[in-house]
């Protein structure tokens, strides 16, 4: 009897042992996968904020040529109506 006892205790001690590494081994994975999802998580972000940035820098590339285009229409405008004048003045002069 004493040899059964002391073989169930053995029997007992390593299912013990099984359960805490499976256990281990559970929590280890449940790691892992976290870890994982977080990297993920992390790297959309950074593709987000990537194609956030190039969104961005789309329009203020868009804003500085719509100012570009308002200058240079002002710009012509401005060199056209001294023309325009000149123009009507030789006319009237009658020399055009």
């Amino acid at each position: 009897m004493i040899v059964s006892r002391a073989q169930q205790e053995l029997i007992e001690r390593q299912r013990q042992e099984d359960v805490d590494a499976k256990e281990k081994r559970s929590k280890f994975s449940d790691d892992v996968r976290a870890q994982i999802r977080d990297k993920e998580r992390q790297r959309i972000s950074e593709r987000n904020r990537y194609f956030e940035e190039g969104i961005k820098l789309d329009e203020e590339a868009k804003q500085r040529q719509l100012k570009l285009e308002e200058v240079k229409k002002r710009k012509l405008e401005e060199l056209r109506l001294p023309f325009v004048r000149y123009c009507r003045v030789l006319l009237i002069d009658g020399k055009l």
